[in-house]
């Protein structure tokens, strides 16, 4: 584990909690919650950690596909809830790519990996 890189991204996710934690509709805290779930336990890495951050992520942003993609690939995947990993994909397929918080060319990406992570799960 490269830990030196993990540090560096952390001081800056602190950073940017100290000019605007809301920034890109939540996106620092869904930068944490890959954090938390990157790191291993012994250095501060934990799973419930990362879905309080994924919580406040998409209670800032609750339109950016992201977030809810993001959970479902990266914890939901992860620790087996799969009723909550098919919801949050069903809901990123729901929306409007061209009126949702990211832009149109990654809201098209995530929704296209919903429908690819829906199938592998089928």
């Amino acid at each position: 584990m490269n830990t030196d890189i993990i540090i560096e991204n952390n001081a800056m996710i602190q950073r940017i909690d100290e000019l605007d934690s809301t920034w890109f509709g939540g996106a620092n805290y869904f930068s944490r919650a890959l954090y938390y779930i990157a790191v291993p336990a012994k250095f501060g890495g934990s799973k419930p950690l990362a879905a309080n951050e994924f919580l406040k992520a998409i209670e800032i942003g609750p339109n950016y596909l992201i977030h809810r993609w993001g959970r479902a690939k990266y914890l939901y995947d992860l620790t087996g809830e799969m009723a909550e990993f098919e919801s949050d994909l069903q809901w990123v397929i729901a929306q409007n790519p061209s009126k949702e918080g990211n832009t149109y060319p990654w809201n098209v990406y995530f929704q296209e990996d919903a429908w690819k992570m829906l199938a592998g799960k089928k």
